[in-house]
């Protein structure tokens, strides 16, 4: 069993960058129910050089109240402990692991980071979805850190996402998911058949005729149905999609591959 320590020295602990930022709101919380209950001792794991692996909200806690600290030094531990940590307890949100890996120099996470930085008024779903081209494909990649974005894909998905930009005011009066609508017009902007100067024109006159949506398949087909509208000639858009989402899932599942086993290459 490992030896807990107890010390009121706080400055001796020391923040890893790539550990998530401390949360006012959980530190709040954890003041709240030791003034309520009073404190059961949970002890903090730092390693041999006094970085925090877990309970850096408890330590903030603890100080700000005054009270001693109970620590295990777990000696070796890194950020891979912490992160098996966090994955195992669930207590980090996609944004915790996305500025982790990017703080610890991950060009996939740094693409991605400097991308949500560049678009706060998108969700992180679509924005995903501009450098994939697959809906939910952040939810198990981004903490098992197999997420990729090529210098390319950052490029492409900036251009996707300034083209979509001007659209929202007039998406967002759509009932039902709209994102899911932002994502479908993002798939139209890559898609060679689609003139994109149409589909702006389309949606702003016509985007009372989209309905409701629950999924991607049926944004495609609202979208497809606006840009068709009057149309002499049709863009099968959904089913384009489709044809290119089979195609991409096959190279997104080699490139984690190739990024859990570097000895294997994608050909």
């Amino acid at each position: 069993m490992k030896k807990i320590y107890t010390t009121s020295k706080y400055d001796m602990f020391k923040t890893m960058i790539e550990n998530r930022d401390v949360k006012t709101r959980t530190t709040n919380k954890i003041i709240d129910s030791i003034n309520a209950v009073g404190y059961i001792t949970n002890p903090i794991i730092v390693n041999e050089r006094m970085e925090v692996i877990d309970g850096q909200n408890r330590l903030e806690a603890l100080k700000k109240l005054g009270m001693p600290v109970d620590y295990i030094i777990v000696e070796g531990a890194r950020i891979e402990h912490c992160r098996a940590l966090n994955i195992n307890q669930s207590n980090w949100t996609t944004m915790d692991w996305i500025r982790s890996y990017a703080s610890g120099g991950d060009i996939n996470y740094k693409y991605l980071y400097e991308l949500l930085k560049a678009y706060p008024d998108m969700k992180l779903s679509v924005i995903a979805f501009a450098i994939t081209g697959l809906v939910g494909a952040v939810s198990k990649s981004i903490p098992q850190g197999t997420f990729h974005c090529s210098e390319k894909d950052y490029n492409d998905a900036m251009q996707a996402l300034d083209y979509l930009r001007p659209l929202l005011d007039v998406i967002r009066r759509i009932d039902g998911k709209q994102n899911l609508v932002e994502c479908a017009v993002i798939w139209c902007y890559k898609d060679g058949e689609v003139d994109n100067g149409m589909l702006v024109d389309k949606l702003t006159k016509y985007a009372s005729m989209v309905e409701p949506v629950s999924n991607l398949e049926q944004a495609l087909e609202q979208v497809e149905k606006v840009y068709n509208y009057k149309n002499r000639y049709r863009v099968y858009i959904k089913t384009n999609y489709l044809k290119s989402r089979d195609r991409d899932r096959l190279m997104s599942s080699a490139r984690i591959s190739a990024r859990k086993d570097p000895q294997r290459s994608i050909r």
